[in-house]
C-alpha cells in the first residue's frame, strides 16, 4: 500500500512489474492480510476512527476498496462542513465590524470556488507560475562570488540551463490575468537561482503593468556562516529593498527554531530591526518540525514588536511529518490544513501559502473552506492593537547558542542523543533533535509551562492555557540590536498591555539578566516566569481551559470580543469541551456567529463543545465599552 493506493505485483519470484493497482479515496495508516485473507486497514490518515475490514473473498471486494468512505470522524466533519456553509450562507458581516484586513494568498487556482472568491474585499489570490525546474545557467556568479561555496552550489532538483532572457520571457507573461504572482527565488540549497538583475526585471514588468504585486520565496534560508553572509548582503537585501520601492515582498519560508533562532543572529540583524517591515514575510515550514507551537509565538512576537508589518501560515502535504523514516503524510481530506489556516487567520495572519492538491471537488474543496469564511467576512483577521489573548510576560531572544540552533535543526536523524548533556545541561527549549521524536518534555521547557504541550509531535495548534507567551526581539536597551526602528511592543499591541508587559529574556538555553551579565539555569528560573505567566492569565478578560484547544480573543468593536475556538487535536480530530473564564467583564449577550447558539454565563463561565475537526467563531457583547 503507497498512499491511497493498493498496488499488486508479480508472485512468480523477484519481480517489480504491476499486475494491478487499485486507488480509493483515502490514505490508511496501516494495512494486514490475516490467516482468512481479509484486509485489515487502520484508520485513515485524515484523524480517521475506524478500523476497516475487507472480505476479499466477496467478488466484489476491489470496487468496495475503491469506493470506501470512512465513517466515524470522517463523516462528522463532511457533516460539520457542511453544516458551516449552510450557516454560512445566512451570515451577514454585522455593521459595527471594522472594514477587514485584505489577505494575500500566495496560491490561487482555476478552480470556480477559487475564482468567485478572489472578488471579495478580504482575500486576494495570486498566480503562483513554476520554473518547470530550470534555472538560470550560473555563469552570472563571477567574479562576485569567487571563493564563495554559494558559487557552486546546486538544488539538485532543478537544471541551471536559462539565459537570462529566457527566465525573463517565461515569467512574465504569468502576470497575466491575474493580480500578481509568487515564486521562489532561491532556496537554503542554492539562494541564487537567478541573478539580482533578472530578478527585478520579473517584478519591475508585473509593477509597471497595473501595479501588480510580486512576492519571491525563500524556502528553508537557515544558515549562518560567513558565506551564507555575503549572499544576504549582495544579493538577498539588495532585492529586498528593491521590492519595497514596487510595493512587492519577499517571502522567507524558514523551518525548525528559526522565527525564534537563527533571525536573532548577525545577518538578519536587519528584519529584527524593522528596517524591512513593510517587505518580509517571515513564515514557517513544518516538514518534520516539532516545535510549531514555538514557531507561531515567534513569528506574532516579531509582528507584535514591529520587525515585521505581516506574517503569513503555509500549509502543504508534508506537513504532518515529524519523523522522516515513518512519513505519514498522504492526508486527502486536508482537515489539519483547514483548521491550522483558520487558527493562524485568527491569530492575525495575514498571508497564506497553501498547496491546494488534495482540495477537490470529490471532497467538496474541505480546506477552501477558510477562504470561503475570509470571503465572507465571518472569520475575523484581527490586527496587532486588537487581540486581548496575548500573555502579559514575554519571552525575548539575544544570541542565540549556537547549540540551540544546531539541535533545533538536527530534526532528520535519530543519532544525536547526548547522554550527560541532557542530564547536565538544561536548557529553556529542549529535546527538538529526532531522538526525540515525539517524546516527553521536562517541566522546565517553555513548551511545558508556557504552550502548555506535552511531546515535541505536531503542536502546530498550541493551547496556551495561559494566553500566547510571545517570543520577542529584545526591548530593553541595554541588549537591543543596533538601528533598530522597530518601535516598542508596548506601543504596538492593545492598550490594556501598556502597563502590564513584563519580560524575560534567553538565548535558547539559559535565562539572562536585563543586561545580559548575568545567567540564570533553566531547571531553576523557570518557576519564576511559570508563576508570572500563570499570574498574568488572571488579569486577561477572557481565558480559555480544555485539552488541545487552540484560541484567539480580539476586541472588535468598543463592546464586542471575538473569541476563535479550533480543535487543536492536529491528526487527532475530536469534540473538544472547553470552559470559558471571564474576567471583569460585564457581558450583555454570548453567541456563535455562525448557527446562532447562545450560552448562559454561570459564575463568570460558561462551556463550549468545538466540533470534531472544527472551530467556532463567538461573539461575546459586552454591556459598556471595554477600555
Amino acid at each position: 500500500m503507497s498512499s491511497n493506493a493498493m498496488v499488486f505485483f508479480s508472485s512468480e519470484g523477484y519481480s517489480k512489474q504491476v499486475k494491478d493497482k487499485l486507488l480509493t479515496t483515502f490514505a490508511y495508516n496501516d494495512m494486514w492480510q490475516d490467516d482468512k485473507g481479509n484486509i485489515i486497514l487502520a484508520s485513515c490518515q485524515d484523524g480517521g476512527s475506524c478500523i476497516h475490514i475487507i472480505n476479499t473473498g466477496k467478488s466484489s471486494w476491489k470496487y468496495d476498496y475503491e469506493e470506501l468512505m470512512p465513517q466515524g470522524n470522517i463523516q462528522r466533519i463532511m457533516d460539520y462542513t457542511k453544516l458551516i456553509r449552510k450557516n454560512l450562507k445566512n451570515f451577514k458581516k454585522p455593521d459595527w465590524l471594522r472594514e477587514p484586513v485584505c489577505v494575500t494568498g500566495f496560491e490561487g487556482t482555476k478552480d470556480p470556488i477559487f475564482q468567485e472568491l478572489d472578488d471579495s474585499k478580504s482575500l486576494v489570490l495570486l498566480g503562483s507560475p513554476w520554473n518547470r525546474g530550470h534555472n538560470q545557467e550560473p555563469s552570472w556568479r563571477l567574479p562576485l562570488y569567487e571563493g564563495n561555496r554559494y558559487l557552486n552550489s546546486r538544488d539538485r532538483r532543478n537544471k541551471y540551463d536559462r539565459s537570462a532572457k529566457e527566465i525573463v520571457d517565461y515569467f512574465t507573461p504569468s502576470y497575466d490575468g491575474v493580480k500578481g504572482i509568487s515564486t521562489w527565488a532561491g532556496h537554503g540549497n542554492d539562494p541564487l537561482y537567478y541573478s539580482l538583475d533578472v530578478l527585478k526585471e520579473i517584478a519591475s514588468y508585473g509593477y509597471e503593468h497595473d501595479g501588480k504585486k510580486t512576492i519571491y520565496i525563500y524556502p528553508e534560508m537557515n544558515h549562518t556562516d560567513k558565506d551564507f553572509g555575503f549572499v544576504m548582503k549582495n544579493q538577498v537585501y539588495p532585492l529586498v529593498e528593491f521590492m519595497g520601492t514596487i510595493k512587492s515582498n519577499v517571502a522567507f519560508r524558514a523551518k525548525n527554531v528559526f522565527w525564534q533562532g537563527q533571525v536573532y543572529t548577525k545577518d538578519w540583524e536587519p528584519v529584527v530591526s524593522g528596517k524591512y517591515a513593510a517587505e518580509v514575510i517571515p513564515i514557517l515550514e513544518e516538514t518534520t518540525d516539532k516545535t510549531q507551537d514555538l514557531s507561531i509565538a515567534g513569528r506574532m512576537g516579531l509582528w507584535t514588536a514591529g520587525s515585521v508589518d505581516g506574517w503569513g501560515v503555509r500549509c502543504s502535504r508534508d506537513d504532518p511529518s515529524f519523523d522522516r523514516s515513518r512519513q505519514f503524510s498522504s492526508q486527502k481530506l486536508s482537515n489539519h490544513v483547514l483548521r491550522k489556516t483558520v487558527y493562524s487567520l485568527a491569530c492575525g495572519a495575514n498571508y497564506i501559502h497553501n498547496s491546494a492538491e488534495s482540495d477537490t471537488e470529490e471532497l467538496e474543496y474541505h480546506a477552501s473552506l477558510a477562504y470561503e469564511l475570509l470571503a465572507k467576512e465571518a472569520l475575523y483577521v484581527p490586527k496587532r492593537n486588537e487581540i486581548l489573548s496575548f500573555s502579559p510576560v514575554h519571552l525575548s531572544m539575544y544570541k542565540p547558542q549556537e547549540i540551540y540552533l544546531q539541535e533545533g535543526e538536527d530534526h532528520k536523524w535519530w543519532i544525536y542523543f547526548d547522554k550527560n548533556r541532557e542530564e547536565t545541561q538544561p536548557k529553556v527549549f529542549s529535546h527538538m533533535n529526532a531522538s526525540w521524536l515525539g517524546g516527553t518534555l521536562t517541566p522546565w521547557d517553555f513548551s511545558t509551562y508556557a504552550s502548555g504541550v506535552i511531546d515535541r509531535r505536531q503542536n502546530i495548534i498550541p493551547p496556551y492555557p495561559n494566553g500566547m507567551v510571545l517570543i520577542t526581539p529584545v526591548q530593553n536597551n541595554a541588549l537591543r540590536e543596533n538601528n533598530s526602528v522597530r518601535g516598542n511592543l508596548a506601543d504596538n499591541l492593545h492598550p490594556f498591555y501598556k502597563s502590564i508587559l513584563k519580560e524575560y529574556i534567553t538565548d535558547g538555553v539559559d535565562y539572562l539578566s536585563a543586561d545580559g551579565k548575568q545567567r540564570y539555569k533553566a531547571d531553576e528560573f523557570y518557576k519564576q516566569i511559570k508563576k508570572d505567566i500563570e499570574e498574568g492569565a488572571k488579569k486577561l478578560p477572557v481565558l480559555v481551559k480544555g485539552e488541545k484547544t487552540g484560541w484567539v480573543v480580539a476586541q472588535v468593536s468598543p463592546t464586542h470580543l471575538r473569541l476563535t475556538l479550533v480543535d487543536g487535536g492536529y491528526l487527532a480530530p475530536m469534540d473538544r469541551k472547553v470552559k470559558v473564564m471571564l474576567n471583569n467583564l460585564s457581558v450583555k449577550k454570548v453567541c456563535d456567529i455562525l448557527d446562532g447558539i447562545s450560552y448562559n454565563i454561570t459564575d463568570n463561565s460558561f462551556d463550549v463543545t468545538v466540533p470534531c475537526g472544527m472551530f467556532r467563531f463567538i461573539d461575546i457583547e459586552l454591556q459598556k465599552p471595554f477600555m
